[in-house]
């Protein structure tokens, strides 16, 4: 056991080193970039605590400990010469310094805990494709400069991620039990992966550039009451577009341009139900006259006990203040819901709804809302026999436009006024589900 005192500039630490293990930890090609801090409670070095992979960095720091690489302290088990023996210390040795090349200092607790903490005013500079595995947590006041590189977070128990701004990570891996719980705002430049567990946002944001992805696994999603993750991308003539991955799937015979896409997470009252927990803010740079397709992806994980055959998308375009029934399709298995025909985009959300689909003021269901359907009204009101078909419209709601719980010749003359041109201020022709 040889034991060593490391002074660095912003990093204090005393470890003891077992060289028979950090031998062991050589013999496969693992390396710690220049300027990684990990802090924890001192305690021997194993192999499997640092476990950070190495393909290509550069611009090392000398490491001092080892720069006397004689004495008779470390026995070599094997049956060379003396001069043999010497030279085979003297280049374990060298690999060692080249290891264990830090411009701070390596502390792993003697739970093998391995957490990464840049100090303020440092900078951690990533070199080649290299992963980093953390099973425990990132602190960065400092900065990172992530170059190609993977951060993986795979401990057993909750982690935490803080950066004070929103630097980027290259690609970012959640394989893990319990959540990864961000501490401040983070920027994705080419992938971010929750294969186990969760990524907790607790009130942070996630911003995708324009090339990268979201990859989920079902039941291991980004989430959080507070919170959002968002990309924005050029969308022109998109056809089946899910931008960054996040779930809402666009398709337009139309140029959006540059469209920003944002995915939450909370619930929303919507009409006096409980939507589902995701919800998508679409803002378009051309917003009008689109014609097109929405698939809106959720997890089963964020059904909040409505019965998947019940949803319905709603759209809001004052901030959710109010919702107007939007319909759609859902399909199940695939966890998905499409709408076709849309117009304009904005804020979408999903509700289950036991209810009929319909257009107000379309009272013999032909699609429309016209003059038809108000002399069927007067119809109705004066005491004709109407058919069951449409009698059945008409006590669901579809000809009480105006909404004073009945339908009558008041209502037919607001559908005759809409219908010849006149304006009404009253939703007649609209999506309604009643």
């Amino acid at each position: 056991m040889k034991s060593a005192k490391c002074k660095m500039k912003s990093v204090k630490c005393k470890v003891k080193i077992h060289y028979r293990a950090l031998l062991s930890f050589l013999h496969v090609p693992r390396l710690i970039p220049a300027g990684t801090s990990f802090s924890g409670n001192p305690g021997k070095i194993k192999p499997m605590d640092a476990r950070l992979l190495h393909s290509g960095m550069t611009n090392y720091a000398k490491f001092a400990v080892f720069k006397k690489m004689h004495g008779n302290k470390v026995k070599i088990e094997n049956h060379k010469s003396k001069i043999e023996k010497r030279k085979a210390r003297i280049a374990h040795f060298e690999r060692l310094r080249r290891a264990l090349m830090l411009s701070a200092f390596l502390c792993v607790s003697a739970a093998g805990q391995v957490s990464l903490s840049i100090a303020p005013g440092s900078t951690l500079t990533v070199s080649g494709e290299p992963q980093m595995i953390l099973s425990g947590n990132w602190s960065n006041p400092g900065n990172f400069l992530p170059g190609q590189g993977v951060v993986v977070f795979n401990g057993p128990a909750a982690q935490s991620l803080m950066n004070l701004s929103p630097q980027g990570f290259y690609h970012l891996t959640v394989e893990k039990s319990g959540d990864l719980a961000l501490n401040g705002p983070l920027l994705i430049q080419q992938r971010l992966e929750v294969i186990s567990g969760d990524l907790e946002l607790n009130g942070n944001s996630i911003t995708l550039a324009a090339g990268a992805m979201l990859s989920e696994t079902p039941g291991n999603t980004v989430k959080g009451a507070a919170g959002s993750i968002s990309i924005t991308r050029t969308l022109n003539a998109p056809s089946e577009v899910d931008a960054g991955g996040l779930g809402a799937t666009i398709t337009s015979n139309q140029n959006l341009g540059a469209t920003t896409i944002t995915r939450w997470h909370d619930t929303r009252l919507v009409n006096g139900n409980t939507s589902i927990r995701r919800s998508y803010e679409i803002i378009p740079q051309n917003n009008f006259n689109l014609n097109a397709t929405l698939a809106f992806k959720y997890d089963e994980s964020e059904l909040n006990g409505t019965p998947e055959s019940d949803l319905k998308l709603f759209r809001s375009a004052d901030n959710g203040q109010s919702w107007a029934f939007a319909g759609g399709s859902v399909n199940p298995a695939l966890n998905v819901i499409t709408l076709s025909g849309i117009d304009a985009f904005s804020l979408w959300t999903a509700v289950g709804v036991d209810c009929l689909p319909g257009i107000l003021g379309d009272v013999n269901g032909d699609g429309a809302a016209n003059s038809g359907d108000g002399l069927i009204l007067l119809s109705y009101d004066v005491g004709l026999a109407i058919p069951p078909a449409i009698l059945e419209r008409i006590n669901a709601g579809f000809g009480d436009v105006n909404g004073d719980g009945s339908s009558n010749s008041t209502d037919a003359l607001i559908i005759l006024s809409q219908d010849v041109g006149f304006p009404v201020p009253f939703p007649v022709g609209q999506l309604v589900c009643l």
